[in-house]
């Protein structure tokens, strides 16, 4: 273990910033995104309200990080590989399960309480989160890949399988924001996919 001292007592050497995230995370869980603030950050990581500003030189930018490090956790529980075994309906219904289990974690309605943040530069905000968006779609065309009904499709110049998958992404993440369930979309899925 690394270890420095002080006053002749050892401390263990901390990652600061994983701390902070776990902070931050922890008060999005608990109490609402909205509840972040770097003040409540710091006293529930237990360290100076500086130490959070030379990680992150606002709570636009701790945020960002939160959501980022929040849908990577929700991935990392999505085996990509064993999915592929499956058809995309269960792909997708695995993905939505996962997606939900995680956003019950959270106390308020979280991606609706992210959609109604203030960023302070909006341009730079929505490209952030555009990132993560674009990110969790190409996840979903990923799962797309494959599958015999949908590779037997016929799709065409205007109805791509592309833009089939952003559709798919826009309604599986409108759905989770509504706390709805997705057997309406599958049922599109199916029908799309299974007509002669």
């Amino acid at each position: 273990m690394n270890s420095v001292h002080d006053g002749g007592k050892p401390m263990e050497v901390l990652n600061y910033k994983a701390r902070i995230l776990d902070a931050a995370k922890a008060i999005a869980r608990e109490e609402g995104v909205a509840a972040v603030s770097i003040r409540a950050v710091a006293l529930k990581a237990d360290i100076a309200v500086g130490t959070v500003y030379n990680y992150f030189p606002s709570k636009a930018e701790l945020l960002f990080d939160v959501v980022e490090d929040f849908w990577e956790e929700a991935f990392s529980d999505v085996s990509v590989e064993e999915l592929l075994s499956q058809d995309f309906q269960h792909r997708l219904m695995a993905v939505y399960t996962v997606l939900e289990k995680r956003l019950t974690e959270y106390r308020s309605n979280w991606l609706e309480d992210m959609a109604l943040l203030k960023w302070p530069d909006r341009d730079a905000g929505r490209a952030r989160m555009g990132s993560y968006d674009e990110k969790i779609r190409q996840r979903i065309l990923r799962l797309m890949e494959g599958d015999a009904a949908l590779d037997a499709y016929p799709w065409t110049e205007t109805f791509t399988k592309e833009a089939f998958g952003t559709f798919l992404f826009q309604n599986l993440m409108g759905a989770l924001r509504r706390k709805e369930k997705i057997t309406m979309l599958l049922e599109v899925l199916d029908r799309i996919v299974s007509r002669p």
